[in-house]
């Protein structure tokens, strides 16, 4: 089990680009983890009821750890009550035992129920460590509360499944099934 805080800012530079930081990333577990600064770049190339994009980010290099990761965000809206996203993505991530490539082709369905309620189903493929392959399938709920001047509350249950396809070859450790359940209270502030 763990508790976690994370703050950060997004910034439109225009109507289809944005900057994003995040500055302060702890997680508390049998002590305290503190997550290196991050920081992406995201342009909107095709606007409309489909969207694309590409994006670039990752953690800023602290010592010997260090990630880059590139994404292809997709998003295709189905009237005013549905979203497909599919996020296909690529990174490297390195650290004092060497370096892993990250894959990840996430695709997920949201459904907005009378509002400001949501149901969101998530599955796809992840690779982690170059030869990790997995498939997770996931369940999000949450509630969307919109504040005076524009502030936002968002809350957030999620439960998610990892089934272990392969090792792809290689012996080192098992490879395991995992799963996870993560409350989350978002705030925005504009």
């Amino acid at each position: 089990a763990a508790v976690g805080i994370r703050a950060g800012a997004r910034f439109g530079l225009t109507d289809d680009s944005e900057i994003s930081a995040e500055v302060l990333a702890l997680t508390f577990t049998n002590g305290v983890l503190i997550s290196p600064p991050s920081l992406s770049f995201t342009q909107r190339v095709v606007k409309g009821s489909f969207e694309l994009g590409l994006s670039l980010g990752g953690v800023l290099p602290i010592g010997t750890f260090w990630t880059i990761e590139g994404r292809v965000p997709m998003q295709w809206r189905i009237a005013e009550l549905a979203r497909l996203d599919l996020v296909p993505t690529a990174g490297f991530l390195s650290g004092s035992g060497g370096g892993n490539f990250l894959g990840r082709l996430p695709l997920g369905v949201l459904i907005q129920l009378a509002r400001p309620v949501y149901v969101a189903a998530k599955s796809g493929l992840q690779l982690v460590s170059g030869d990790r392959l997995s498939l997770p399938i996931g369940g999000e709920i949450g509630v969307t509360i919109s504040g005076d001047r524009g502030a936002i509350v968002e809350i957030t249950a999620t439960g998610e499944y990892r089934k272990a396809l392969t090792r792809l070859g290689t012996k080192r450790d098992p490879n395991t099934d995992q799963w996870s359940v993560l409350l989350g209270v978002h705030f925005f502030v504009p």
